[in-house]
């Protein structure tokens, strides 16, 4: 029982601590009608987190208080210094939060003792000095707690029996796990930083989150960047590179028919925006693409083939290695060029444009489908908070209010989630019957990913190839055909851009893909029935039905293209350029262990930050990747 209170008092004075936080930050915040219910939820939620984080000391001598009917005086000094912690960061957040609109992590100890002249000490005397009132206000907080602590009396128990102390620590580890995960059944990872996502849009996620939750959730973390300094002076660095992209006015970008029709290109503008369908293939590299691989290969994708003959393709390059790369450089134009993926690193909670908000802030109903278990790589999280109306996983599928068809038993795969052919006819159906026109829909899928597994019934219809992968593949080139078939019979086909591509290629077998550029080559398939789309050094492929271009499109190119191509009057920042920007294209990626790589007029260069030579677009790029994100620049 007295585990109990005071658990349930150290929650309610940081939930206090939080209010605190809202009201003398009320300023920076604007809270949509119906989110404050959403809000004051999910900062329960992650209150009560770091609160059963913080009760391990206090748990463990509860134990030998509880055995031994003594050491009550070393039980509360434990309980009092370590909520006492936790309140502080709250309370130095509080005014902290105004110069860099996202709650404190980690590398606020390295931050302030290698930025601040005379460390920590000098640190506390200034914050002493300008900020004397939130010193008042913390002590009145850890009087606040003390307090109400010591209302509960201990009192020894009955004698000690072993069988009730052993049940009541099982039970306490229960549901301190618990509380620290967030839950079980609708929590299939521990509450992350980018979950505050779910309940509040990206301006408003530092009223979900607290500050000591953010710290310790970031403790450990590889993805905390140091700024890199090459140019002194602020224009010449945005003159070699700058992530702020002006929209750029294209007057001839589209036309009726094949490029041989001889019809009239005109602009794309608020009148005739199409819907725009983004398609992300699972680990679908560039290699398994007979029409795309160079005759490097064979083909394992007929359709994908049969449809770049109708379609727009680019030399298309992923800007990661990994799944959870790829969502925030096509979405946000952030690559992940640390060592820790964005949506996990410590600013995950930066405020961005990106794509999605964009787009809503010009009539577009916006939603994500992933057929994958609710929570993977926390995609449902992150998308919501960079514009993302609806997501729809595995629970949205086997919900029959939403899959009003059905869901079979056998269309989970096993492992990851639904198969790819059933989860594609779900979205063919569910997009025209559910979204606003114009939408922007982004379709993820999951089944050529290891173990690679396909439903029985299509057991050898495909090629298996070399590698694994390869039967999924064709499975899912498959499920992809059946999705335009269907689709082709929605109302919304015609007036709707298909881009196809991959979150990254896989499991090599020509040398090309298996190292350089080559190793991040993945499609790039821009397809708008009946239309042809114009974009720079293209030429029509042998049938004449499709283009062709030579010009390179990195996913974080893909912000900036599509901002331009919508003709959008917005400036968004985006570490990419437009596939329409005369000034040409690159692609950068991470490489693991402080190796980068930039690839500029077919010119691979491998580098770590601290060599002598570096590419001045490198130095460009990176100076203000590392600072922007750190300062939270990227609005």
């Amino acid at each position: 029982m007295l585990m109990l209170w005071l658990f349930a008092t150290a929650w309610l004075v940081l939930l206090v601590s939080q209010a605190a936080f809202a009201l003398l930050n009320r300023d920076l915040f604007s809270i949509e009608r119906g989110e404050g219910i959403r809000i004051v939820w999910g900062n329960m939620k992650f209150a009560a987190s770091i609160v059963a984080f913080c009760m391990w000391p206090t748990l463990l001598a509860g134990v030998i208080v509880s055995v031994c009917k003594r050491g009550m005086p070393v039980l509360r000094c434990l309980y009092g210094a370590s909520m006492g912690l936790m309140l502080a960061a709250n309370v130095i957040d509080t005014s902290y939060y105004r110069w860099t609109f996202r709650r404190m992590t980690w590398d606020i100890f390295s931050y302030a003792s290698t930025n601040f002249s005379g460390g920590w000490g000098a640190l506390i005397v200034q914050f002493l000095h300008d900020f004397w009132a939130y010193f008042l206000l913390y002590f009145a907080l850890l009087a606040l707690l003390l307090w109400m602590a010591q209302l509960l009396k201990y009192r020894p128990s009955a004698p000690f029996k072993t069988g009730w102390w052993i049940a009541s620590i099982v039970l306490m580890t229960a549901v301190n796990i618990t509380l620290q995960r967030g839950g079980f059944i609708n929590q299939h990872k521990p509450l992350r930083v980018v979950d505050a996502n779910r309940y509040a849009s990206s301006g408003n996620t530092a009223l979900v989150l607290n500050s000591p939750f953010s710290i310790i959730r970031s403790k450990g973390h590889t993805g905390h960047l140091q700024p890199v300094t090459f140019f002194d002076d602020e224009a010449q660095l945005d003159a070699c590179f700058t992530p702020r992209h002006l929209p750029i006015v294209l007057d001839s970008v589209v036309s009726l028919g094949t490029p041989d029709d001889g019809g009239k290109r005109t602009a794309i503008d608020g009148a005739n925006r199409p819907n725009i369908v983004l398609i992300i293939l699972e680990s679908v590299g560039e290699e398994y693409v007979g029409y795309l691989n160079q005759n490097r290969g064979p083909s394992y994708t007929p359709f994908i083939d049969s449809l770049c003959q109708h379609a727009t393709v680019v030399q298309g390059f992923a800007n990661g290695k990994r799944s959870i790369e790829s969502v925030p450089s096509l979405l946000s134009g952030i690559p992940s060029l640390m060592e820790e993926a964005y949506i996990t690193s410590p600013y995950a909670q930066n405020q961005v444009t990106a794509l999605p908000l964009a787009l809503r802030r010009h009539g577009y109903s916006t939603a994500f489908y992933h057929g994958a278990y609710n929570g993977s790589m926390n995609f449902d999280s992150y998308v919501r908070g960079i514009g993302i109306d609806e997501y729809y996983g595995m629970d949205e599928y086997n919900n029959p209010e939403v899959n009003t068809e059905g869901a079979n038993e056998g269309d989970f795969d096993g492992t990851w989630g639904i198969f790819d052919e059933p989860f594609l006819q779900f979205v063919a159906r569910h997009i025209g019957r559910t979204s606003r026109q114009p939408f922007f829909a982004t379709l993820y899928t999951i089944s050529s990913h290891h173990p690679y597994t396909i439903p029985s019934q299509y057991k050898g219809r495909f090629p298996k190839g070399p590698q694994p992968i390869i039967e999924p593949v064709g499975y899912t080139d498959m499920a992809l055909q059946r999705f335009f078939a269907t689709a082709s019979t929605m109302p919304w086909f015609e007036n709707t851009l298909f881009i196809i591509t991959a979150d990254h290629a896989s499991q090599p077998v020509d040398s090309y893909y298996k190292g350089g550029i080559g190793q991040f080559a993945v499609p790039m398939i821009l397809y708008w029935p009946r239309h042809t789309l114009w974009v720079p050094e293209s030429v029509a492929n042998p049938q004449g039905t499709g283009l062709r271009s030579s010009r390179v499109m990195q996913h974080a190119d893909l912000y900036p293209t599509l901002v331009d191509l919508l003709a959008l009057p917005d400036t968004c920042f985006a570490f990419g350029h437009s596939l329409f920007d005369p000034d040409g294209s690159f692609h950068i990626a991470y490489l693991g262990n402080d190796t980068y790589q930039l690839t500029q007029q077919n010119e691979t260069t491998s580098f770590h930050l601290t060599d002598n030579i570096i590419p001045p677009l490198a130095k460009a790029i990176m100076q203000q990747y590392t600072h922007r994100l750190i300062e939270n620049r990227l609005k």
